[in-house]
């Protein structure tokens, strides 16, 4: 990989580099532990393996940083058994979800912050809906548009599955709205076209989101748009008919 566009400012092209660097060393992880139920097939060639890690530096983009890791929906977990400690440090506590919390986190050799979402196997078993948590993660894995929330990466523990997306610090657009008491019509409207951008792309999948709300939209440090949770939608073909 090599950053030699020109046009790139200095700040932007020490920014990729650490990108680069840390898709590398994401990848030699993955190559070592080999811990990805997919490569432990004894029935897998060296060809696919290869193939497998590769996908990770082709998935960089000098302006855009690392992009959506492609999970199979037979192997939605990328890494297993693994500490959680080596890919993060914790830095606070952004809420609390049905089954766990999403923390602030932060990679020390980037310095890049990213929203782990932490989910308890245990409660999840509980309550009968792994299926569910599944079938999130498998969806969510089909998006990559620039108003859906992005998924780098999901690893578990003996107790934990962790989803790791990208930080929108703004937070909710529902407290944005309601700490500013109301929107402008400029505002208002950049926001509609965002969702509606996003909203496309999603059904484009062949996904139907289903808990479309003012809490389930995110805005980023720019005040870009990005819809999230979809522990609710449901992949659906043309013509069929949702039932709950």
């Amino acid at each position: 990989i090599q950053i030699s566009t020109e046009d790139f400012p200095e700040e932007l092209k020490t920014h990729a580099r650490k990108r680069v660097s840390f898709a590398k060393e994401f990848v030699q992880k993955a190559d070592n532990l080999n811990k990805c139920q997919t490569l432990q097939s004894p029935n897998v060639s060296d060809q696919l393996k290869e193939k497998t890690s590769t996908k990770y530096l082709n998935s960089m983009n000098p302006r855009l940083g690392v992009r959506s890791v492609k999970i199979s929906s037979k192997c939605f977990v990328t890494e297993k058994n693994c500490d959680p400690e080596t890919y993060y440090e914790e830095i606070q506590v952004l809420g609390n979800g049905a089954f766990g919390k999403v923390k602030l986190c932060i990679y020390p050799p980037t310095g890049e912050k990213y929203a782990v979402k932490i989910l308890n196997k245990k409660a999840i078993v509980e309550k009968n809906e792994m299926h569910l948590v599944k079938r999130e993660l498998s969806i969510i894995n089909k998006f990559h548009h620039e108003s859906v929330i992005k998924v780098y990466n999901v690893i578990e523990d003996s107790k934990n599955y962790y989803i790791f997306m990208e930080y929108c610090s703004k937070g909710e657009l529902f407290d944005y709205i309601v700490e500013n008491q109301k929107l402008s019509e400029e505002e208002a409207s950049f926001f509609f076209y965002e969702l509606l951008n996003g909203v496309e792309h999603i059904h484009s999948k062949g996904v139907v989101h289903r808990d479309l709300k003012p809490e389930n939209l995110l805005l980023t440090a720019n005040k870009d748009l990005k819809i999230i949770d979809f522990g609710l939608s449901k992949i659906s073909k043309e013509g069929d008919t949702i039932k709950n």
